[in-house]
């Protein structure tokens, strides 16, 4: 008997340790890894609503002119605002949603600024001083403009896109008219008579932190209409009736074409050219043509006359 109980009491021993030996994993009493995070799904990011590419121009007679837009391609215009004043110089912000322009309501140019479907119309100056032809910053959070100072004369003002912060730029004896920002950098160009000795504008350029006003031509002609190539790296302007590029400091002046055009302005790639040409009728149109020159054809056929066209910087 003692036997017999020896032996069971050996065989159950040997059934318990069989019984917690083996593989863990194989009876599925593995505990889990605490190091393995089970992936997180990833939410879908929407889509952002693509800027149209539009081409931006004012619309109207010699006493009333309001704002159009169209495709960069051409087609129907439609009207942004309708008023009973005057619309006038157009600068889009650099992502395309907005765009400032001056405008004439009453007795006196000032600067507004809206979005590119024609809602939020907000008025940014409000003085009896003509405020004029606003230029947006590359960072599109300022905006630079010219308006008669506490002299009675034309400097350039610089100010924040919501009309805050307003400080002047320019200084001097002379007017100063027409700045365009640069889209790369903070280089302003604009027109000043300050050698009217001569009779004449020049074309000059100021950082927009101030400092000194750099004359970049000393032509015996009349410079003006003076902007940037799309991509900052030339300036050009018209000398008489002659479109010139040149550098950023005024050197190697190159005359591109002769053409008896006003305002020109260059698309987003720098293939065409938009400008405005009269009439045989006295009316005002809106014409394109290829950079080197040829291929000129009409682009606003709207009644009336089309001033200031210029193409979003958004387009391809």
């Amino acid at each position: 008997m003692k036997k017999n109980g020896l032996l069971m009491l050996l065989i159950g021993l040997m059934l318990v340790g069989c019984g917690s030996s083996g593989d863990d994993t194989e009876q599925g009493l593995a505990e889990p890894d605490p190091t393995q995070v089970p992936p997180k799904s990833t939410p879908a990011v929407p889509t952002p609503t693509p800027v149209p590419c539009l081409f931006a121009f004012t619309s109207g007679t010699e006493e009333v002119q309001n704002i159009y837009v169209m495709d960069g391609s051409g087609g129907a215009a439609r009207p942004l605002n309708t008023h009973d004043g005057m619309d006038g110089y157009i600068s889009w912000s650099p992502d395309g949603t907005q765009f400032v322009f001056d405008s004439r309501r009453g007795d006196q140019w000032n600067i507004y600024i809206m979005d590119v479907n024609g809602s939020n119309e907000t008025q940014l100056t409000f003085t009896e001083k003509a405020s004029r032809h606003p230029s947006f910053s590359p960072e599109g959070n300022q905006i630079v403009f010219s308006q008669s100072g506490e002299d009675e004369k034309a400097h350039l003002f610089i100010m924040d896109t919501n009309g805050g912060n307003q400080r002047q730029l320019t200084f001097g004896e002379a007017n100063d008219y027409d700045p365009v920002w640069s889209p790369v950098s903070s280089q302003i160009v604009y027109i000043s008579d300050a050698n009217w000795a001569k009779g004449l504008f020049d074309i000059f350029s100021i950082d927009a932190s101030g400092g000194d006003q750099i004359q970049l031509t000393n032509s015996p002609t009349f410079d003006w209409n003076c902007g940037w190539m799309p991509d900052g790296s030339k300036i050009y302007f018209r000398s008489n009736s002659s479109l010139v590029a040149m550098d950023l400091d005024g050197s190697n002046q190159e005359t591109l074409f002769e053409q008896e055009i006003f305002f020109p302005s260059w698309s987003p790639d720098a293939s065409q050219i938009a400008f405005d040409l009269e009439e045989d009728d006295g009316t005002n149109h809106i014409y394109i043509m290829d950079a080197d020159g040829s291929n000129m054809q009409v682009f606003t056929t709207l009644e009336g006359s089309q001033w200031s066209g210029v193409w979003s910087p958004v387009c391809p």
